[in-house]
């Protein structure tokens, strides 16, 4: 955690916190993070998880955690993870291929290290075709990386709930000395170590953050169009805003959703079949878009379907007839299961299975009266019973003048109905 972060103070938190309980990665862990990230690269043929082309317009990822290797830290606090070198070699895929006309950068992103973020920074800034942003969170490296995707473009919120902000670096240092540990630095080199438990060291790595944090306000006020001054007092002075004041304070440009892909919008009828063509981060096959016009004016029903590709109807008609079979079941067991559940509760297993062989519904009005009923008469016996067994032991040795009248002989009122219910339902009328 020495590593010099631009991220949001949440995101950094929680490193700390799996520091401080200790969850720090084994040697052999990060071998084998390292390896699954080998082979989820190699599986998608070497290029990067974050791009798609979808109708001439290529989709950039700078999701999750920012970083230039494939990070554990992400994986441990269940964040995505988006490499530098992923970014930029997106960008370059876009810029090289003439069937893209324009570049739309997608950032969720509590930010990352700085080590790498030039890199991508720089890919960025080279990229001469239109672009804009749409950011559900850009914070700290993030919206450094957003902040300059959306130069000569539109820098856009996807909701009010976007936050955007944190300029500023910060990086997590341990006191040594609660430890036990004294650093020790040659005589001319005494800023190798500081001592941030001082003032003096606490100055010392200042310093080198305060160097970091005038590149990033300068990128963003050149981007915004605005002074640096500006930047350190207006935008969040490290922290985050919301998507409203950031669009008050001039941080990006617009509020509104995020436009589908034309791949989504498209209707059956007038586009051709999607095509397979790779991967995509998520491991889902990539479709390339629908060509709207190609199938201008044909319908398919299924008539057409049967004549024209009957193995393709017979398969279909197939899985029609076993999802109906599934549901069929499924809906019986849920049937047979009511009558079962109205039984226990009602004492009447033997109406319940007249009903399961019958084929009634359970949510029936004459279902539900029955087992009311049965209910009652059921709750009623049982209090009559429970009174009884009390004037039995109250009878006990008594002459016949002291033996008191026995409680059974009486009908219940409505308030020990109500309450027999309650207690046999499970309602809330009974205590």
């Amino acid at each position: 955690m020495h590593e010099k972060w631009l991220i949001s103070h949440d995101c950094q938190h929680a490193m700390a916190n799996l520091i401080a309980a200790g969850r720090m990665p084994t040697v052999e862990q990060q071998r084998e993070f390292r390896a699954t990230a080998d082979d989820r690269r190699k599986s998608r043929g070497g290029g990067p998880e974050n791009y798609e082309v979808i109708d001439g317009v290529a989709h950039i990822g700078i999701t999750g955690l920012l970083t230039a290797e494939p990070d554990f830290w992400a994986w441990l606090l269940g964040e995505e993870n988006t490499t530098y070198s992923d970014i930029d070699e997106a960008v370059a895929l876009a810029e090289g291929d003439p069937k893209v006309k324009s570049i739309r950068y997608h950032v969720a992103s509590p930010g990352g290290t700085v080590d790498g973020l030039e890199q991508a920074r720089n890919a960025i800034d080279q990229s001469k075709k239109p672009r804009d942003v749409y950011a559900s969170q850009a914070a700290s490296g993030g919206y450094w990386l957003g902040v300059r995707a959306a130069r000569g473009g539109r820098f856009i919120a996807t909701s009010p709930m976007a936050s955007f902000g944190s300029i500023g670096v910060a990086v997590t240092m341990p006191d040594l000395s609660a430890r036990g540990y004294v650093a020790i630095a040659s005589t001319d080199a005494p800023n190798k170590r500081p001592d941030v438990t001082t003032s003096e060291g606490i100055k010392v790595v200042q310093g080198e953050l305060d160097e970091i944090h005038d590149m990033f306000a300068n990128d963003v006020a050149t981007a915004r169009g605005v002074s640096r001054e500006k930047v350190n007092i207006d935008f969040g002075r490290g922290g985050t805003m919301l998507a409203e004041r950031a669009l008050s304070a001039g941080m990006i440009d617009a509020i509104q959703p995020r436009p589908e892909p034309a791949r989504v919008k498209a209707s059956v009828e007038d586009s051709t079949p999607p095509v397979e063509a790779g991967e995509t981060h998520d491991g889902k096959p990539v479709v390339q878009p629908p060509q709207p016009g190609l199938n201008e004016g044909k319908k398919m029903d299924a008539d057409k379907l049967k004549s024209e590709h009957p193995d393709l109807f017979a398969k279909v008609q197939k899985m029609g007839f076993d999802a109906g079979v599934e549901a069929g079941v499924a809906s019986e067991r849920d049937r047979v299961s009511a009558h079962l559940t109205l039984a226990d509760g009602s004492g009447d297993t033997e109406y319940a299975l007249k009903c399961v062989k019958d084929g009634t519904p359970a949510l029936n009005a004459n279902v539900t009266a029955t087992h009311m009923a049965s209910a009652m008469k059921r709750a009623s016996l049982q209090a009559r019973a429970e009174d009884g067994k009390e004037a039995d032991k109250a009878t006990a040795g008594a002459t016949p003048k002291e033996a008191p009248e026995a409680k059974g002989s009486k009908e219940m009122t409505e308030d020990e109905l109500a309450f027999a219910m309650d207690k046999t339902f499970g309602t809330k009328g009974g205590e």
